[in-house]
């Protein structure tokens, strides 16, 4: 009955369309704590163990402990289970496997080898803490060729990892200061490890912990001290939220970032003092800190006599969340999915920057609607362009890196089959700026028309004239779409 009820309460939330109001549905019971990119696939805990709910399959006991981390394709979970030696152990759930160990770094604390905490998109990074020995733990990283292997560290007691970016490339969490408390910590392509908070002022150990990772690694959010925070790699720039206004008044209240959409518009996590007593937070760069509740029901969504705990994850643009709550005055949880308006559309920018253009600064493309095929509302908008030039979109489904084509003074971005919008070549008059709503039926080709299918990627740029100084012509960067 219950998995019966939770598949089609996932199917109506997963057909809403795009719209102003929020929307709130609780899932089921246990705590959740990672979904996929478009939120049809979740992982978390509850009476039974380990969980995982897809939209076409509803909810599956997994057995094991926990399970925190779930792949976009949702048949990889990684989580912790009890081996057959009774020794707690970081492991990998699939269909055909059941839970396998993906290892330790040698030693254990009492029962425990080895714990998981986060894992990239495609399954094929993981991170956690494994025992050096009875008392000291060491990050580690998972490769399906590599094994486990202790990630490097600056300090010299204990460290973990906390989580994946979605393309596998960063890991974030802690290591001890070697007067012992956790500092924040990053590590890189390379493996290096990045300290993001040090301060020599205001904070010259670095204290505190990474929780999240935007897909490509540009943003981490985390906790310190009593604060959650948001820091973009590019710049080092370091956003502090301070205390949550009108909350708590607890002596040990503390604020924690839990995720971030990838244009680091919208941060959720928690604030309170526990175990009871937090509340879902959400964070924006113009609305500041506030309670996830209060932004949800503010957009129309109906909360249904809950009150949220915590958000915990949420989809990179930003317009799904997953969260947990409580009905008031009780402490039996359930999950839950909210929508809001996402802070921007669908699809991966890549090819960025693009060159300058004679406004002195790149051209930009982006996207509105969603990547469902079937609600066939993508809209294409380049900003940013030289006032009053024509300009049109491109689109292909193999990327590309053509610099100064034909004398442009831009870089292609797209190759192999290019097809031209220019049904629709538009001017960007005064505001410097054109859009064109993409019939995903009709897509262009050289050799006429096609239907997007779901499952294929498109990649789309705008070209554009310009006089810089002589006339030329120039480009945007591009985006990514995988359709729905």
């Amino acid at each position: 009955m219950q998995k019966s009820l939770l598949f089609l309460a996932g199917s109506a939330l997963l057909a809403i369309p795009a719209s102003a109001q929020a929307t709130f549905t609780l899932m089921g019971s246990g705590t959740a704590a990672d979904m996929n990119s478009d939120g049809t696939a979740v992982v978390g805990r509850d009476g039974q163990g380990a969980f995982l709910w897809t939209a076409t399959a509803g909810y599956m006991p997994l057995g094991g402990s926990d399970a925190v981390s779930v792949s976009e394709d949702g048949t990889v979970v990684l989580g912790n289970f009890t081996d057959v030696n009774g020794m707690q152990s970081a492991g990998r759930w699939t269909a055909a496997t059941g839970w396998v160990s993906i290892g330790d770094l040698g030693s254990s604390s009492g029962t425990s080898l080895s714990s998981a905490y986060g894992m990239s998109g495609d399954g094929n990074r993981a991170t956690g803490l494994g025992w050096l020995n009875a008392g000291t733990a060491g990050a580690f990283e998972w490769t399906p060729t590599s094994g486990t292997l202790q990630l490097p560290q600056l300090g010299p007691n204990s460290s973990r990892g906390n989580c994946v970016s979605l393309d596998g490339v960063y890991i974030g969490g802690w290591d001890e200061d070697p007067t012992g408390p956790r500092r924040a910590s990053i590590w890189g392509p390379s493996g290096t490890q990045f300290l993001p908070l040090v301060d020599p002022v205001n904070n010259p150990e670095g204290i505190g912990e990474v929780f999240g990772l935007s897909s490509d690694g540009a943003y981490a959010v985390g906790g310190a001290g009593d604060t959650a925070w948001l820091y973009e790699l590019s710049t080092g720039t370091l956003t502090d939220f301070g205390l949550l206004p009108n909350c708590c008044g607890g002596f040990f209240d503390r604020g924690f970032s839990e995720a971030v959409s990838d244009d680091g518009q919208r941060v959720v996590g928690l604030f309170g003092s526990g175990p009871f007593s937090f509340v879902g937070t959400i964070w924006g760069p113009t609305s500041g800190y506030e309670r996830l509740s209060d932004v949800l029901v503010a957009a129309g969504a109906n909360l249904q006599g809950f009150e949220i705990t915590s958000g915990t994850d949420i989809s990179p643009n930003g317009g799904i969340i997953l969260g947990n709550a409580v009905p008031t005055g009780s402490f039996s949880g359930q999950w839950f999915i909210a929508t809001l308006d996402p802070t921007s559309g669908p699809g991966t920018v890549y090819c960025t920057p693009a060159a300058a253009n004679s406004t002195g600064a790149p051209a930009t493309i982006s996207t509105s609607g969603s990547d469902s095929v079937a609600n066939n509302d993508l809209v294409l908008t380049a900003s940013n362009l030289p006032n009053n030039s024509f300009a049109y979109f491109i689109n292909s489904m193999t990327q590309a890196m053509i610099v100064m084509p034909g004398g442009s003074q831009g870089t292609v971005c797209v190759g192999g089959s290019v097809g031209r919008f220019l049904q629709q070549i538009q001017n960007s008059g005064s505001n410097g700026s054109i859009s064109i709503s993409v019939d995903l039926v009709n897509l262009p080709q050289p050799n006429g028309l096609v239907s997007v299918m779901p499952g294929e990627t498109w990649n789309f740029q705008a070209w554009y004239r310009d006089a810089n100084p002589t006339s030329t012509s120039n480009l945007t960067d591009a985006i990514s779409v995988t359709f729905q």
